[in-house]
């Protein structure tokens, strides 16, 4: 029987990419696997930066090489448009933590990713619904000051069609 960590790290809900200190992914979790688009194992001996966008590669590997000169458990992309790369090239945005393990073996950082699509779409939506929400009570604002002139001309307006009505 694997130790409960073992567990813990194939089953974790997000992704998990255990990085070796060359930048080398050592191991991933099916969650991993699974929002990048690979199959068991086939990230193992990847550079990390595979799950990067090409257009962010070189940025990333100075990043990586300067965590590595001094790494630390941190979060990444609080204020950040981090994104990940998928096998089929597609991109999706991300956010990033990072623990750092020195041991016997070497320096390893434990990447925990989190595909955070759903929660930005939700989001964009309840922006949107409150965007409505304020353009709907402007209209409703509007409708609600122009009734009282228009009523007006409406009275006079059929005051004028009665005959032997003067309203001079």
């Amino acid at each position: 029987m694997s130790p409960p960590y073992e567990a813990y790290f194939e089953f974790a809900p997000d992704a998990l990419v255990l990085v070796d200190e060359h930048g080398r992914i050592v191991r991933s979790n099916r969650t991993a696997d699974r929002i990048f688009g690979y199959s068991s194992g086939e990230l193992q001996g990847q550079v990390i930066e595979l799950l990067v966008p090409e257009r962010l590669r070189q940025t990333h590997r100075k990043h990586r090489l300067g965590y590595m000169a001094a790494p630390r458990n941190r979060p990444m992309g609080l204020s950040l448009n981090l994104a990940g790369r998928r096998k089929d090239g597609s991109e999706f945005p991300v956010e990033i933590s990072l623990t750092h393990a020195a041991t016997k073996g070497g320096v390893f950082v434990i990447c925990n990713i989190t595909d955070i699509s759903e929660r930005l779409a939700r989001e964009r939506e309840d922006r949107r619904h409150e965007a409505l929400t304020v353009l709907g009570t402007t209209v409703a604002g509007i409708a609600h000051d122009l009734n009282n002139p228009l009523s007006v001309i409406i009275s006079r307006s059929e005051l004028l069609l009665v005959p032997g009505v003067d309203l001079t």
